[in-house]
């Protein structure tokens, strides 16, 4: 049989209603309409090819979804159709051709709860004799596609599905449709959906506030429960399933029923607590979510949980030194005092419980009579009393109820045996460098400094301070210099110099520290004095007033009445001169 060919416009014409087919949504009135090709088939095709889900002449099924196929049966002359080409438009005979490949041709979804989804349906979309390509499937309405198995394109003579569902946003009689277009269809097709949104008629979750936040909590210590209020807002009763805590710290919060029971249904309306609970492990943010749920899945909620961990408020006790170093002490004489400073430097107050010495040093001070508060301090006072020879170690051990709540101070010393004291020769514990003009210097008499014995020792400093000490010095001729072994019985000589910066009393301690023993300290004084004045250099011309010399007045009557005197002079000879008629020789 002689196949009539079709005409050469038609892939551009196919060209251009599929790019058209991009825009169906916004012109869902040009599309193929779907009921309309029914009433068309049943009209004119149904007597001699039966029903469209069965029909009795296969070859109808060759038009399926296929409007340029199903034109071309008609306009063959072979094909018994001719007549319908008087019958039908264009777009009648595409509505005829969208009828035979989708169905139903309306869907009616029924009643379903608002914003909830209800059941699928499924519409197939079907294939004829060639393949349907560039399928492009849209929703109109309250309705979605929840899947199917339709992709981009249908091979020939098959079907895919497209799965529908309700979910209505709104009360009443709601409309919408599905639009499919390809490639085979010279305007999209339209599918009817209709259904009917009712009132929802389940129980849902009101909550009295939408996040819990417990601010800052103590590591490890429960913080106060936080109360969330859970009402039923629903039009059903709300059957609870058991709450749930997740997230990255779900482990650090908790909830308990408080005044809700999750074994019984919370009517519409009623209302419950839950009590919160948190209890931060680590230092920082935390966080979780609480999920509450309905049993049946339809009712849920999430609340945010979140808090964070901060270390327990807590006294610190820190010394300002990390241990003492005694050095060489003789056995049976206790050290010098040396201090050490205790302060809180934590955030709560500090309570003293108890502090352990060490055998051979011996502890004073202020500290542990009462609580430090934040940022006081107190002073500890050591000294090293050793009891027998040789190194001597140990630590003074602090316990208070504060974050390190033990405190060691590493405390050393060395036991020596008991020697004679340095001794100073006269004039004994006091120097006085006597009267010294400012700005120069003077010199004080040796003193002599004596090891008594019976062990030898080395000076180790000579070191002057005290209110004025800048004004004295070690002068140079001194035997007595840092390092030098003084033997049993030996003597060195101190020589001190002054020189005063201004007149008055100047004091100073000279303090010579040894192995073996304590520091000897020499008092040291002076007379600052005013600078006197030198006496001037001169010569009396005598007669008068006038000095000549380094200093002079500054107005001598001398020369001016001299002056005046040898005028007085000139000017009487002058008129002597003239009465008696001679210029005068002065003239």
């Amino acid at each position: 049989m002689r196949r009539r060919a079709r005409l050469p416009s038609l892939p551009q014409a196919l060209a251009c209603l599929l790019a058209s087919a991009l825009a169906w949504l916004s012109a869902p009135a040009t599309a193929a309409d779907l009921p309309r090709g029914a009433v068309l088939y049943d009209a004119h095709c149904l007597s001699c090819h039966g029903a469209a889900e069965t029909p009795s002449n296969p070859t109808s099924l060759n038009a399926r979804n296929l409007g340029p196929v199903l034109r071309d049966g008609i306009a063959n002359a072979r094909s018994g159709m001719l007549f319908l080409g008087d019958l039908l438009s264009a777009s009648d005979i595409d509505d005829i051709a969208a009828f035979l490949g989708n169905a139903p041709a309306a869907i009616d979804l029924g009643a379903q709860a608002r914003d909830e989804e209800g059941a699928v349906r499924s519409v197939w979309v079907r294939a004829g004799r060639e393949n349907l390509e560039r399928l492009v499937l849209g929703v109109q309405g309250d309705f979605v596609r929840v899947g199917g198995s339709c992709g981009e394109r249908v091979q020939a003579n098959t079907a895919c599905s497209v799965d529908i569902a309700f979910r209505p946003r709104s009360l009443g009689a709601l409309q919408g449709a599905l639009l499919v277009a390809h490639d085979g269809l010279a305007t999209p097709a339209r599918i009817a959906l209709a259904g009917t949104g009712a009132p929802a008629v389940r129980g849902a979750f009101g909550l009295s506030a939408d996040r819990v936040a417990f601010g800052a909590a103590v590591l490890l210590q429960a913080a106060p429960l936080q109360r969330l209020e859970v009402q039923n807002v629903g039009s059903a009763a709300l059957e609870w399933a058991s709450p749930r805590i997740e997230g990255p710290q779900a482990d650090e919060f908790n909830v308990s029923p408080g005044t809700c029971a999750f074994s019984a249904a919370l009517v519409p309306g009623a209302r419950c607590v839950l009590d919160i609970g948190f209890r931060p492990r680590q230092a920082g943010p935390r966080a979780a979510t609480l999920n509450l749920r309905s049993a049946d899945g339809r009712a849920s909620v999430a609340v945010p949980l979140s808090g964070s961990g901060q270390a327990r408020p807590a006294g610190r006790l820190v010394l300002d030194v990390p241990g003492l170093d005694f050095g060489l002490q003789r056995i049976g004489s206790p050290s010098l005092p040396r201090e050490v400073v205790a302060s809180n430097q934590g955030t709560a107050a500090l309570n003293w419980l108890s502090q352990t010495t060490p055998v051979g040093f011996l502890l004073e001070g202020d500290c542990g009579s009462r609580a430090l508060a934040v940022g006081e301090q107190c002073r500890l006072v050591l000294r090293f009393a050793p009891a027998a020879l040789g190194a001597i170690s140990g630590e003074l051990l602090i316990v208070t109820d504060g974050e390190l709540d033990r405190t060691r101070l590493p405390l050393l010393g060395e036991g020596v045996r008991a020697a004679s004291q340095l001794s100073w020769g006269a004039p004994g514990s006091a120097l006085s460098v006597g009267p010294s003009p400012v700005g120069r210097t003077r010199t004080a008499d040796a003193v002599q400094l004596l090891n008594p014995g019976p062990d030898s020792i080395t000076l180790l400093e000579l070191r002057i301070d005290g209110l004025h000490a800048a004004e004295f010095a070690v002068d140079s001729r001194s035997s007595c210099v840092t390092g030098l072994q003084l033997a049993a019985g030996a003597t060195c000589t101190v020589v001190v110099e002054a020189l005063p910066r201004a007149q008055g009393l100047r004091e100073a301690r000279l303090t010579v520290r040894a192995t073996g023993e304590a520091p000897r300290v020499l008092a040291l004084s002076a007379e600052g004095q005013a600078v006197p004045a030198a006496a001037p250099l001169s010569s009396n011309l005598g007669g008068g007033g006038c000095t000549i010399g380094q200093r002079q007045p500054a107005f001598d009557p001398v020369w001016p009445l001299l002056v005046l005197a040898a005028l007085g002079v000139l000017v009487a000879r002058w008129r002597e001169g003239r009465r008696r008629g001679r210029r005068s020789p002065w003239l």
